[in-house]
Protein backbone atom coordinates (compact mmCIF):
# COMPACT_ATOMS: atom_id res chain seq x y z
CA UNK A 1 0.00 0.00 0.00
CA UNK A 2 1.22 3.48 -0.88
CA UNK A 3 0.01 6.36 1.29
CA UNK A 4 0.72 10.00 0.46
CA UNK A 5 -0.67 13.49 0.29
CA UNK A 6 -2.94 14.20 -2.68
CA UNK A 7 -1.58 15.92 -5.78
CA UNK A 8 -3.46 17.96 -8.38
CA UNK A 9 -3.34 15.11 -10.90
CA UNK A 10 -5.18 12.79 -8.46
CA UNK A 11 -8.50 14.62 -8.87
CA UNK A 12 -10.08 12.30 -11.51
CA UNK A 13 -9.37 9.20 -9.39
CA UNK A 14 -10.44 10.98 -6.20
CA UNK A 15 -13.70 12.19 -7.76
CA UNK A 16 -14.52 8.64 -8.91
CA UNK A 17 -13.77 7.16 -5.46
CA UNK A 18 -15.56 9.94 -3.57
CA UNK A 19 -18.66 9.23 -5.66
CA UNK A 20 -18.97 5.95 -3.74
CA UNK A 21 -18.95 7.72 -0.37
CA UNK A 22 -22.16 8.33 1.57
CA UNK A 23 -22.72 9.79 4.98
CA UNK A 24 -24.03 7.52 7.73
CA UNK A 25 -27.74 8.15 8.16
CA UNK A 26 -28.25 9.02 4.51
CA UNK A 27 -28.37 5.46 3.22
CA UNK A 28 -31.80 5.93 1.66
CA UNK A 29 -30.80 9.13 -0.11
CA UNK A 30 -27.41 7.89 -1.38
CA UNK A 31 -27.23 10.82 -3.78
CA UNK A 32 -23.75 11.40 -5.11
CA UNK A 33 -21.89 13.77 -2.82
CA UNK A 34 -19.28 15.62 -4.83
CA UNK A 35 -16.16 17.56 -4.02
CA UNK A 36 -15.58 20.36 -6.51
CA UNK A 37 -12.18 20.85 -8.12
CA UNK A 38 -11.90 24.12 -6.20
CA UNK A 39 -12.36 22.37 -2.83
CA UNK A 40 -10.01 19.57 -3.91
CA UNK A 41 -7.36 22.16 -4.82
CA UNK A 42 -7.66 23.73 -1.35
CA UNK A 43 -7.27 20.33 0.32
CA UNK A 44 -4.15 19.67 -1.78
CA UNK A 45 -2.69 23.11 -1.08
CA UNK A 46 -3.11 22.72 2.69
CA UNK A 47 -1.97 19.06 2.75
CA UNK A 48 -5.32 18.09 4.28
CA UNK A 49 -6.04 15.14 1.96
CA UNK A 50 -4.22 11.85 2.42
CA UNK A 51 -4.62 9.10 -0.21
CA UNK A 52 -4.19 5.33 -0.03
CA UNK A 53 -3.31 3.29 -3.11
CA UNK A 54 -3.43 -0.48 -3.53
CA UNK A 55 -1.84 -1.93 -6.66
CA UNK A 56 -1.60 1.60 -8.18
CA UNK A 57 -5.35 2.18 -7.75
CA UNK A 58 -6.81 4.77 -5.36
CA UNK A 59 -8.66 2.79 -2.70
CA UNK A 60 -9.07 5.30 0.12
CA UNK A 61 -8.71 8.81 1.40
CA UNK A 62 -8.75 10.79 4.62
CA UNK A 63 -9.47 14.49 5.08
CA UNK A 64 -7.53 15.72 8.08
CA UNK A 65 -7.02 18.98 9.92
CA UNK A 66 -4.17 19.84 12.25
CA UNK A 67 -4.49 22.18 15.24
CA UNK A 68 -1.97 24.17 17.28
CA UNK A 69 -2.74 22.13 20.43
CA UNK A 70 -1.11 19.04 18.87
CA UNK A 71 -4.39 17.47 17.78
CA UNK A 72 -4.93 16.08 14.29
CA UNK A 73 -8.62 15.51 13.46
CA UNK A 74 -9.79 13.05 10.83
CA UNK A 75 -12.79 14.87 9.37
CA UNK A 76 -13.68 12.21 6.81
CA UNK A 77 -12.21 8.83 5.94
CA UNK A 78 -13.23 6.28 3.33
CA UNK A 79 -12.02 2.98 1.93
CA UNK A 80 -13.67 1.73 -1.28
CA UNK A 81 -16.27 -0.99 -0.69
CA UNK A 82 -14.21 -3.42 -2.82
CA UNK A 83 -11.23 -2.89 -0.50
CA UNK A 84 -13.03 -3.07 2.84
CA UNK A 85 -12.50 -5.99 5.23
CA UNK A 86 -9.14 -6.78 3.65
CA UNK A 87 -6.83 -4.98 6.08
CA UNK A 88 -6.43 -1.82 4.00
CA UNK A 89 -8.31 0.41 6.45
CA UNK A 90 -6.18 -0.76 9.37
CA UNK A 91 -2.97 -0.29 7.35
CA UNK A 92 -4.15 3.17 6.26
CA UNK A 93 -4.74 4.21 9.88
CA UNK A 94 -1.26 2.97 10.87
CA UNK A 95 0.25 5.14 8.13
CA UNK A 96 -1.85 8.15 9.18
CA UNK A 97 -0.64 7.70 12.77
CA UNK A 98 3.00 7.53 11.64
CA UNK A 99 2.65 10.63 9.48
CA UNK A 100 0.83 12.62 12.17
CA UNK A 101 3.44 11.71 14.78
CA UNK A 102 6.31 12.59 12.44
CA UNK A 103 4.70 16.01 11.90
CA UNK A 104 4.61 16.67 15.65
CA UNK A 105 1.01 15.83 16.49
CA UNK A 106 0.37 14.14 19.83
CA UNK A 107 -3.22 12.99 19.39
CA UNK A 108 -5.70 12.04 16.64
CA UNK A 109 -9.44 12.60 17.09
CA UNK A 110 -12.44 11.63 14.99
CA UNK A 111 -16.20 11.14 15.20
CA UNK A 112 -17.36 7.56 14.74
CA UNK A 113 -20.50 7.21 12.64
CA UNK A 114 -21.83 3.73 13.42
CA UNK A 115 -21.56 0.84 15.85
CA UNK A 116 -19.58 -1.08 13.22
CA UNK A 117 -17.12 1.78 12.84
CA UNK A 118 -16.82 2.02 16.65
CA UNK A 119 -15.48 -1.52 16.64
CA UNK A 120 -13.03 -0.65 13.85
CA UNK A 121 -11.69 2.38 15.75
CA UNK A 122 -11.25 0.29 18.89
CA UNK A 123 -9.29 -2.27 16.85
CA UNK A 124 -7.08 0.62 15.69
CA UNK A 125 -6.47 1.53 19.38
CA UNK A 126 -8.74 4.56 19.52
CA UNK A 127 -10.85 5.02 22.65
CA UNK A 128 -14.20 6.68 23.09
CA UNK A 129 -14.15 9.87 25.10
CA UNK A 130 -16.67 9.44 27.93
CA UNK A 131 -18.71 6.88 25.96
CA UNK A 132 -19.44 9.36 23.17
CA UNK A 133 -18.97 9.12 19.39
CA UNK A 134 -15.72 11.08 19.76
CA UNK A 135 -12.75 8.73 19.55
CA UNK A 136 -9.11 9.56 20.13
CA UNK A 137 -5.68 8.00 20.27
CA UNK A 138 -2.46 9.35 21.70
CA UNK A 139 0.62 9.25 19.49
Amino acid sequence: MEVRYAKQEDYPQFEKLHGQFFYAGLTEQRAKITVSKEIFDKLVATESLFLAFGQNELIGYAVMQGYDDGTCKIEEIFISPDSQRRGYGFAFILEIKKKAKSEGFTKIELMSATYESDRFWEKCRFVSRNGSDLYETKL
